[in-house]
């Protein structure tokens, strides 16, 4: 998957096991590992 990363979304990822948890860890771009399965959370300036 390609992420424009420079037109103001910002994402965010959590991962897999943590979904429908209460307070799930939430992980930037930078901490996403390869061939892992997230959730993904998209957020715009719009």
């Amino acid at each position: 998957m390609l992420l424009l990363t420079d037109n103001g979304t910002f994402y965010e990822f959590i991962p897999k096991e943590e979904y429908g948890k209460e307070n799930p860890k939430i992980i930037t771009l930078k901490e996403v590992e390869k061939d892992k399965e997230y959730v993904l959370v998209i957020t715009t300036n719009a």
